[in-house]
């Protein structure tokens, strides 16, 4: 099959999206930068003209990114309303042969680091662990099957 992906290398990319502005992750200038742009977001303005808006992934106001984000719900599979597209992307990302996601230990670019491992955090801003979530045990790209399958690398 032309073009087909065999293999797949991330370094410190945003998988599971990120919950805090670049470099402001605690504090209270970073919170009220935060809170600003979480009331901001999802606005279809931002959506559409600022790239970075659509890894953002708002736990605590799930159903809005759900619904509003324009790219990361698309891309693992967490929208509201899933159909055919979904089930393509799953297919083609579970016949991959290999994939090594890189997280950096001390990354200060995206929050929480750990989404580099399709980790995301809880209400509480607490690590999940990615087998604790749904999005893994449902297998909504297809993630644990090649996880278990041995496929995936998590360096």
């Amino acid at each position: 099959m032309p073009g087909k992906v065999r293999n797949i290398l991330t370094a410190g990319g945003p998988h599971m999206g990120v919950d805090a502005v670049p470099h402001c992750f605690s504090g209270v200038f970073c919170d009220i930068i935060n809170w600003g742009a979480k009331k901001l977001v999802y606005m279809s303005i931002a959506q559409n003209w600022i790239v970075p808006a659509g890894y953002f992934r708002d736990i605590n106001n799930f159903e809005v990114y759900q619904r509003d984000s324009v790219f990361l719900p698309a891309m693992n599979n967490e929208e509201a309303t899933s159909g055919e597209n979904a089930a393509l992307r799953k297919k083609r990302f579970s016949s991959i042969n290999g994939g090594m996601f890189m997280m950096f230990s001390q990354d200060t670019m995206i929050y929480p680091k750990e989404t580099a491992w399709f980790q995301s955090v809880d209400t509480h801003n607490h690590v999940v662990p990615l087998n604790g979530t749904d999005f893994y045990n449902k297998d909504f790209i297809g993630l644990k099957n090649l996880t278990e399958a041995g496929k995936i690398q998590y360096k």
